[in-house]
């Protein structure tokens, strides 16, 4: 790259997938508050009205739980020239900033650890990498499994 940092990871998505994601939660709350505001069950469920209030109150909450998710998605990972510094720089980097979070982080690669083993951790679950190509059955793999991403990593 232009200043010297050599360019890891790359994930630019579409611009309308972050709203695709957060839809799920901002369908119902609008859903809700038009009811509330309406509020067409007054005379025969009384009781729906402090419902649709806890039931904003728990979609906000789960709202902003997964903002925290959302929040910590990886743009760029750069690598510095001499190899000892590995810089992230994260997607939501507007929002950071409201929250006095830095919108990119470096961490030396002598401080990255391997993830603990043993018998109490569970491994990463989904398809692990074919060890050997060309991939026997791989229209079976295809037509039954669309995630077959990692036939672009052994024709490349």
């Amino acid at each position: 790259m232009e200043n010297g940092y050599y360019l890891l990871y790359y994930h630019n998505p579409e611009w309308w997938r972050m709203i695709a994601l957060y839809l799920r939660f901002l369908v119902p709350m609008g859903i809700l508050i038009y009811l509330i505001r309406k509020n067409p069950f007054y005379q025969s469920y009384p009781a729906m009205l402090p419902l649709m209030f806890i039931g904003t109150i728990a979609i906000g909450i789960s709202l902003i739980k997964y903002s925290k998710i959302t929040n910590m998605l990886v743009h760029q990972v750069h690598m510095d020239p001499t190899g000892t510094e590995l810089t992230f720089i994260y997607k939501n980097q507007f929002f950071r900033r409201f929250r006095n979070d830095k919108p990119e982080q470096s961490i030396l690669i002598s401080n990255l650890v391997d993830p603990p083993q043993g018998e109490d951790y569970q491994p990463l679950k989904g398809e692990l990498f074919p060890t050997e190509y060309p991939i026997t059955n791989l229209q079976d793999k295809i037509t039954h499994n669309p995630s077959y991403f990692f036939l672009k990593y052994y024709i490349t």
